[in-house]
């Protein structure tokens, strides 16, 4: 029986993007049987675009404005598809996704997700084009086009391979399993599905860029800041999961909320925002007291501190105080 692809595209105030993003799903050589678009209250004409499309595999529903995870829950109990697909209305397809993704999983049917490598514009001191997964700490431990060898979780624990819902294709019995998107979060929830998955399921990744992700610009150190305060929600909240006490993941986690401490604290450095910097440098401490973070602590810490003392802008005072309030 031909298992049905289900493409959800949550889209607020994309009338500049959306009809790009829906040329490149229709292009596809393996053809999507159903396009939905949820319109998360856009004030554009993103609706009246899609509908002057006249597709009749397309079909648009606008709702409120809820965020994007309201608009994905919106857009999966609407869809009909074996195969669900997420994507971004700013992000293009490349023509072979589809036929790529579905290959994977009908190769592997103990596997419930497949994932694409894309490229993006990747925001930071060296602003360039760049593939996702080989941006990856771990990349050269990847094994690719089959499913993950390396456990799941602590893999997705250490990084999050997948990058954004536009890589991943889903088998629909899983999202049945996992259960809706955290509505509560507002950049991370994705992240948060991933995790759960792990529990569930197994990863496929594809090495080959299938898509383009479209990234914007504005306060590069704040966003970063946000989504990384939020990554570290989700996984203090992981803490938590009896899979996760169960599995012993506790050690990796704390190591990976430490190492978002770090990374909020070079954001704050980046932004001469000094107390804020040496307080996440502390709570990285205290999140992960091994040896191993430790001395890694005294390296970024004390790094920061002789440059800083070498343009006389931070003194043992400040230095201290900064100590004090993070405890």
């Amino acid at each position: 029986m031909k298992q049905r692809i289900s493409v959800i595209i949550p889209a607020y105030n994309a009338e500049s993007f959306i009809l790009k993003t829906i040329n490149s799903v229709l292009a596809q050589t393996h053809p999507a049987d159903e396009i939905i678009v949820v319109d998360d209250g856009s004030k554009d004409t993103t609706a009246e675009i899609v509908k002057g499309l006249n597709n009749k595999k397309i079909f648009v529903y606008k709702i409120p404005n809820g965020g994007g995870a309201n608009a994905m829950n919106t857009g999966f109990k609407l869809s009909t598809g074996d195969l669900i697909c997420f994507l971004d209305h700013d992000d293009i397809w490349f023509k072979n996704y589809l036929s790529k993704q579905f290959k994977a999983l009908q190769r592997y049917p103990q596997a419930g997700i497949s994932v694409a490598n894309f490229v993006a514009r990747f925001h930071g001191p060296q602003s360039r084009m760049q593939k996702s997964l080989q941006r990856l700490r771990y990349f050269d431990q990847l094994n690719f086009q089959e499913p993950l060898r390396l456990d799941n979780m602590k893999t997705l624990l250490q990084q999050d391979f997948v990058g954004t819902f536009t890589a991943a294709m889903i088998r629909r019995e899983v999202l049945e399993k996992v259960g809706s998107f955290q509505t509560n979060l507002r950049i991370c929830y994705d992240y948060h599905f991933w995790t759960h998955c792990a529990m569930e399921t197994q990863f496929i990744i594809n090495d080959e860029v299938l898509f383009f992700k479209r990234t914007h610009g504005g306060n590069a150190c704040a966003n970063n800041i946000r989504m990384n305060t939020e990554h570290k929600g989700v996984l203090e909240e992981l803490l938590k999961h009896e899979y996760v006490r169960k599995h012993h993941y506790k050690p990796v986690i704390q190591k990976e909320i430490a190492w978002m401490y770090y990374e909020i604290a070079n954001d704050y450095f980046l932004m001469k925002e000094i107390k804020k910097c040496y307080q996440s440098y502390f709570r990285a401490l205290a999140a992960d007291v091994s040896p191993a973070n430790i001395l890694l602590f005294l390296k970024k810490a004390g790094m920061k501190t002789i440059r800083l003392l070498s343009f006389g802008l931070v003194s043992r005072k400040r230095f201290s105080g900064a100590a004090a309030r993070s405890s």
